[in-house]
């Protein structure tokens, strides 16, 4: 938040003058004191953690492991849109199961 500094120090100098410009008894003024505190946090920032060794390996890996699992789903789902056609052969649920390599679950919910 910015602040007026001229406003800052006439209120502080020259209380009285906001009491009379709020309508009140310049008298009230000793009752307040104006203060301007500023209240500052040790930042906790990690952008210098991206050039480090260690999380460059850990991006590597993650990316690495993402990339595998893709391609087992992406294995799974070409699988499972067989199904049907095995169906159409006459194969069994079991029977695509077991060739296909996937669990019985699995085959009866393709639909």
């Amino acid at each position: 938040m910015r602040t007026d500094k001229l406003a800052y120090l006439w209120l502080q100098e020259v209380p009285q003058g906001f009491f009379k410009l709020i309508g009140r008894d310049a008298r009230d003024a000793e009752k307040y004191a104006f203060k301007s505190v500023e209240l500052k946090e040790t930042a906790f920032r990690l952008d210098g953690l991206k050039k480090t060794r260690a999380y460059k390996e850990i991006l590597r890996e993650g990316k690495q492991k993402g990339i595998r699992q893709g391609i087992k789903q992406g294995i799974k789902e070409g699988l499972l849109k067989s199904v049907p056609i095995l169906r159409e052969l006459g194969l069994s649920d079991e029977e695509i199961a077991k060739r296909l390599k996937l669990s019985i679950d699995a085959v009866k919910r393709v639909r």
